[in-house]
């Protein structure tokens, strides 16, 4: 069966990586993962390694970066939620 050398989609946009996946003759899956330690919006990591043989049509899972739910930062330190520091 055809395969294909699988790209490295770390450090693009979700967008990017399908686009670029379809060309591929990859299906990808993207999951946003709330990290604050990676870019809002960018693939920081993939299901199968960057340079490896896939069958064509296989399916990679891509996690992108997710800002993190806000938490309030007013109140750091004083031991209460109110918002009151």
């Amino acid at each position: 069966s055809d395969t294909a050398e699988v790209p490295d989609f770390t450090g693009m946009t979700a967008q990017r990586a399908e686009q670029l996946a379809q060309q591929s003759g990859f299906t990808v899956t993207i999951t946003p993962v709330p990290t604050a330690d990676h870019p809002d919006g960018l693939v920081f990591q993939q299901s199968v390694s960057p340079g490896a043989s896939l069958s064509k049509g296989e399916k990679i899972n891509l996690s992108v970066a997710k800002a993190p739910d806000a938490t309030p930062t007013e109140d750091d330190g004083d031991g209460d939620d109110d918002g009151n520091n």
